[in-house]
C-alpha cells in the first residue's frame, strides 16, 4: 500500500513490516519507521528528532496549543472562581473569609449581595502612568500663558481696554430708566397682590436676578420724621401708629384708603376734626409719593452699579476662560495626550468582559477632564472651575504630566446557592 514504506527512511534498506503494526524498526540501522501520513506517529517521530520547528508545525501540536489554555481555564481556573453552596448563610460566609484573608494582605475588596442566588466578590486595583509632556510642548505653554490675561490683573486688562463699564450717570441714563421702570412695576405688583391678599410677596420675577435686593428694598423701614414726613397738627400719629421707623410702601396705602373713618360720627366737632385730618392725610400721601419716587431712582442707579460690575466681572472670566482653552487645546494635541489615548483604547478592548463589574480608565491632566473611558461613570467639566486665578498655579499645573488612571473593578469569585 502507498501509506506503508518498503524501505528505511534513514539507511533505505529494506523493512519487514508485522500484521496490523504502525511502525517497524530497521534491522541494519535501528532507525523506527512509521505509516506515512500518520499525524500522532510523525509528531512522536519529530519529538524524538528534538525538531521544534516541526514540532510547531504539525496540524497536532498546533490544535493542543489552541486548546491547552482553554481547558485549563475552563477545569482549573473556573473551578476556582465559581463555587456552589448548599444555602445562602454559608455562601456569604465563604465570601466574608476570602475577603479577610486578601484584606490582611491589604487588597481592596468587598462582598456583594446584590445578584439573585449569587454572592460576588469585588476585587479594586488602581494603577497610574504617567505621560511627560514634551520640552516643546512646555515651551509653547509657557510662552502663551505669559501672553495671555491670565497673567494680569483686572486692572491692568480693563487699563488695555477690555472689560470697561462706566458707572458714571451721564452714560448709564438709558440702563436707569429701564431699571427704574422695573422698579415700578415690581411696586406695582407688590400693592395688587397686598390689597388681594393682605400680605406683600417676597421676591418677583421682573427685577431678576436682584430679585432678593429688590424685597430689601422695598421692605426697608425708615425714619420719616428725619426726613421731613408731616404730622398730624396735635402731633397725634393717629395713621403711622406710634413707631419711629416706616415702611413707605406698607404706609402709602393706609393712608390712601382714608383710614380712619371719622364719618361715621355726626358730632360737628368730630367733622371738622375729619375735614382738618384728610387735608393733612393729602399732603402726607403726595409727600410719600415725592418720596418712594427718589427713593427708587437711587436704587435704579444702585442697580446699574450693580449690574456693570457683574458685565465686568462676566467679561473678565469669559476672556481668561477663553485663554484657558487655547492652553487646554494644545495639551490635547499633545504627543503625550496622544500616547496616553492609544494606550486607553488598548486598555478599553482588555476590560470589556463579563467580569467586569464598574472599572474606569481616564486620561487625565489639572486642566483636561474629559478625556474619560467610555466604561467609566465619572462625568468632568469641559473646563476646571478657577475661583481664584494665581498665576503661578497655573504655571505649575499645566505642565503636569498626564495620567492614565486605571480602576479595575472586576468580580473575583462567584458564590453560588
Amino acid at each position: 500500500m502507498s501509506n506503508i514504506p518498503d524501505k528505511c527512511s534513514r539507511c533505505g534498506a529494506p523493512i519487514d513490516w508485522e500484521k496490523g503494526a504502525y511502525s517497524t524498526k530497521c534491522s541494519f540501522c535501528g532507525k523506527t519507521n512509521y505509516l506515512k501520513n500518520n499525524f500522532l506517529n510523525q509528531f512522536k517521530s519529530n519529538f524524538t528528532l528534538n525538531n521544534s520547528k516541526k514540532i510547531l508545525l504539525n496540524p497536532i501540536s498546533l490544535c493542543l496549543i489552541i486548546l491547552l489554555p482553554v481547558v485549563f481555564n475552563r477545569l482549573i481556573i473556573q473551578a476556582n472562581k465559581y463555587k456552589r453552596f448548599a444555602s445562602a448563610y454559608l455562601a456569604e460566609k465563604a465570601c466574608e473569609e476570602d475577603e479577610s484573608k486578601l484584606r490582611a494582605k491589604e487588597l481592596r475588596v468587598r462582598c456583594d449581595f446584590k445578584e439573585k442566588n449569587t454572592v460576588q466578590l469585588i476585587s479594586y486595583e488602581n494603577k497610574v502612568i504617567n505621560y511627560k509632556l514634551s520640552g516643546e510642548t512646555k515651551k509653547n505653554i509657557k510662552n502663551n500663558l505669559s501672553k495671555s490675561l491670565l497673567n494680569k490683573s483686572d486692572k491692568e486688562v480693563k487699563n488695555i481696554g477690555y472689560c470697561k463699564y462706566s458707572q458714571d450717570k451721564k452714560s448709564n441714563g438709558a440702563l436707569h430708566e429701564k431699571f427704574l421702570s422695573q422698579i415700578k412695576k415690581f411696586n406695582s405688583d407688590q400693592t395688587k397682590y397686598h390689597k388681594k391678599s393682605g400680605y406683600y410677596r417676597p421676591i418677583s420675577s421682573v427685577l431678576f436676578p436682584y430679585r432678593e435686593e429688590a424685597k430689601k428694598f422695598y421692605n426697608k423701614r425708615y425714619n420719616l420724621i428725619a426726613s421731613g414726613y408731616p404730622l398730624d397738627p396735635t402731633g397725634n400719629k393717629i395713621y403711622e401708629k406710634d413707631r419711629s421707623t416706616w415702611n413707605p410702601h406698607s404706609l402709602l396705602p393706609r393712608l390712601e384708603n382714608k383710614y380712619p373713618h371719622y364719618q361715621f360720627y355726626e358730632s360737628e366737632d368730630y367733622l371738622n376734626f375729619y375735614s382738618e385730618m384728610n387735608t393733612i392725610r393729602k399732603i402726607k400721601i403726595a409727600w410719600l409719593e415725592n418720596f418712594i419716587t427718589e427713593k427708587n431712582k437711587e436704587f435704579a442707579w444702585n442697580l446699574v452699579r450693580l449690574h456693570n460690575s457683574k458685565e465686568s466681572k462676566d467679561c473678565l472670566e469669559r476672556l481668561r476662560r477663553n485663554d484657558i482653552g487655547n492652553l487646554i487645546s494644545m495639551i490635547e494635541k499633545s504627543p503625550a495626550m496622544n500616547k496616553c489615548e492609544k494606550e486607553l483604547a488598548k486598555k478599553e478592548n482588555l476590560l470589556i468582559s463579563k467580569d467586569n463589574y464598574n472599572s474606569s480608565i481616564n486620561c487625565i491632566h489639572p486642566f483636561v477632564k474629559g478625556n474619560s473611558s467610555i466604561l467609566s461613570n465619572i462625568e468632568f467639566d469641559l473646563y476646571p472651575t478657577i475661583p481664584k486665578y494665581s498665576i503661578n498655579n497655573i504655571k505649575e499645573e499645566l505642565v503636569e504630566d498626564i495620567k492614565l488612571t486605571e480602576e479595575k473593578v472586576f468580580i473575583k469569585k462567584y458564590y453560588l446557592y
